[in-house]
C-alpha cells in the first residue's frame, strides 16, 4: 500500500523530494499522520478530476472507492493507517524525510552539510551561488545553473543538485527563492540523527534480548529431553 501511494504521488509531483515538501508546508522536515492522511486524501481527488470537476458534480463514494481501487490507493482509515506504520515504526507520531525516501534525505543533508561548513548558513551559501547579485534580496532567483556552481572544486557539494533543485522548486517556477530553502536552516539534522540512532539501538537490545531467551527455551529443552531419557 505504501508504495502505491508513493507512486502515485510520485507520477503527480515527479519527485519524492518535490512530494515532500508539498506535504510539508511548514518545513518542519517532519511529518504527521494528520498530514499523510491529507495528502493520501489530495492525491486521491487529483486522480479524480480535482479541480476539473464542477462542484455541483461530485464523485459518489462509491465512485472515489473505484477509483482508490483502481489506483491502489488507501480506501479507509485503517489502510491508511497500516500505511503509516510502515514508516512510523516507533509509534512515534511523526516520520522524518529519512523514513518517506532516503535518497532525498541523503543529497538534501550532503548540500546543508556543504552550505554550513563552506558558507555558514544555506542562506549565505543561496546569496554566494545567486550570479544576479541580488541575493540579499527575498525576490532573489536561483537557477539550476547557478545551484551547480556549488559542485566546483575538490571540496564541492557532492549532493545531487539536479534532484534537489527539481525537489526544492515546489511550485514549479524553474527557479529558487529565499523561501525555497531557507527552511533547511532549521533543519536540526543532529536531534535527527541522534533520535536515530537511539532507535537502532533500542532495536538492537530487542533482538539480542530475543536471541538470549530463544537460546535460553532451546537450552530448556534439551535438557529436558536428556532427562526423560
Amino acid at each position: 500500500m505504501l508504495r502505491n501511494i508513493r507512486n502515485n504521488l510520485l507520477e503527480v509531483h515527479e519527485t519524492h523530494l518535490k512530494a515532500w515538501r508539498r506535504i510539508d508546508q511548514d518545513g518542519g522536515m517532519r511529518l504527521g499522520y494528520e498530514e499523510f492522511r491529507g495528502a493520501c486524501n489530495d492525491v486521491l481527488i487529483y486522480f479524480a478530476g480535482g479541480n476539473k470537476r464542477a462542484q455541483s458534480q461530485p464523485l459518489s463514494k462509491e465512485a472515489l472507492l473505484n477509483i482508490a481501487s483502481a489506483r491502489g490507493l488507501p480506501r479507509n482509515e485503517a489502510e491508511v493507517a497500516a500505511a503509516w506504520r510502515v514508516m512510523d515504526k516507533e509509534c512515534a507520531g511523526f516520520i522524518y524525510l529519512r523514513n518517506w525516501d532516503m535518497d532525498s534525505h541523503q543529497h538534501l543533508k550532503e548540500f546543508k552539510n556543504w552550505c554550513d561548513k563552506t558558507h555558514g548558513s544555506v542562506l549565505n551559501a543561496y546569496r554566494v551561488l545567486d550570479g544576479s547579485g541580488t541575493g540579499a534580496s527575498s525576490n532573489a532567483k536561483l537557477s539550476v545553473s547557478e545551484l551547480k556552481r556549488c559542485a566546483a572544486g575538490a571540496d564541492g557539494c557532492k549532493a545531487d543538485l539536479q534532484l534537489l533543485f527539481e525537489g526544492l522548486d515546489a511550485s514549479n517556477a524553474m527557479s529558487l527563492s529565499e523561501n525555497d530553502i531557507k527552511f533547511l536552516d532549521t533543519w536540526d539534522l543532529a536531534w535527527e540523527e541522534w533520535v536515530e540512532e537511539a532507535a537502532l539501538k533500542k532495536q538492537r537490545q530487542h533482538e539480542r534480548s530475543f536471541g538470549e531467551r530463544s537460546a535460553q527455551q532451546s537450552q530448556g529443552q534439551t535438557e529436558t529431553v536428556d532427562t526423560d531419557a
